[in-house]
């Protein structure tokens, strides 16, 4: 039985290295996508930019990049199916503030969350994280709880949209 417990053991110390060289390859791999991304964002965000809709790890991307550049003058950050508030997002976007909130976006006045139900990823609201000036809403996107399409069609994506640009959204008649 001791003989069974010493390979247990070992086996266990190795499945437990190999796990941290994935985890830190993978982080590896998200700053330098993070980077290459912040690179493409400064190439379309411009004076004009008033809303950024980013979907999954697009937020995360876009968060940081948000953070990075509080000169932008994005108002508006709708994000859709996000796994911000996941503890696998940890070393990607920074500290927590006082240890329990994280930093806001740069110049972001309004934040809007959209997360469906089933949808594992985006499975924790946002304003848990981020506080409550964040705008989580829940939806329903059936069978495809996390694919971009219904986010999109989603009617509080479109009115997050257009309250940001300013006109009326498609469908409602003005007071």
């Amino acid at each position: 039985m001791t003989h069974y417990n010493e390979e247990m053991s070992r086996l266990k110390e190795s499945l437990l290295a190999m796990a941290s060289h994935a985890e830190s390859a993978l982080t590896r791999a998200m700053r330098a996508l993070m980077e290459r991304d912040d690179v493409l964002a400064q190439a379309v965000i411009d004076d004009d930019t008033r809303v950024v809709v980013a979907h999954s790890l697009g937020s995360v991307v876009s968060y940081v990049a948000l953070c990075n550049h509080p000169d932008w003058p994005v108002h508006t950050l709708v994000t859709l199916g996000s796994p911000l508030a996941s503890s696998m997002t940890d070393g990607l976007v920074g500290p927590l503030v006082d240890g329990r909130i994280g930093a806001w976006p740069g110049s972001v006045q309004r934040w809007v969350n959209v997360r469906a139900v089933g949808d594992a990823a985006a499975a924790l609201p946002l304003a848990d994280r981020f506080g409550p000036r964040v705008e989580d809403v829940l939806v329903d996107n059936g069978h495809r709880a996390h694919a971009p399409e219904p986010y999109l069609n989603a009617d509080v994506t479109g009115a997050a949209v257009a309250a940001a640009l300013g006109v009326e959204p498609a469908g409602e008649v003005p007071s």
